[in-house]
């Protein structure tokens, strides 16, 4: 009977132990296809970013080519990012002017041409 009862022992260890390792390989398959899931959507959200940066900079240009008819809260946001590129724009001339000397004033008019030249032409970043 005891010799009975240590095969008995022995089985019962071996479907414990098979049992473990079937669970754990079940596990190992979950965590494998929940990081599957995530690469996926962290994927789709860089391509969503990217496709909504496109068209912000298409609608940008449409914008201020006047061929986008614009409510007045997005013409605001529209004019006070062209601020902001004017700004970025005399900072950049400032910075990359200095030690020059400056011998000839822009009139306003050149100036807001070629600044509304670049505006259309300028990526956002």
């Amino acid at each position: 009977m005891g010799k009975r009862r240590d095969e008995l022992r022995k089985q019962i260890n071996e479907v414990w132990k098979q049992a473990i390792s079937q669970l754990e390989d079940a596990r190992d398959a979950v965590l494998r296809s929940g990081n599957r899931v995530e690469t996926e959507v962290e994927r789709l959200r860089m391509e969503r970013d990217k496709l909504l940066k496109k068209l912000g900079e298409q609608t940008y240009k449409l914008a201020n080519q006047g061929k986008l008819p614009m409510p007045t809260f997005i013409k605001e946001t529209v004019d006070r990012l062209n601020e902001v590129i004017d700004n970025l724009l005399k900072k950049k001339k400032k910075s990359t002017s200095k030690g020059r000397k400056v011998t000839k004033k822009a009139t306003t008019q050149n100036a807001t041409k070629k600044t509304t030249k670049k505006r259309t032409t300028t990526k956002i970043s």
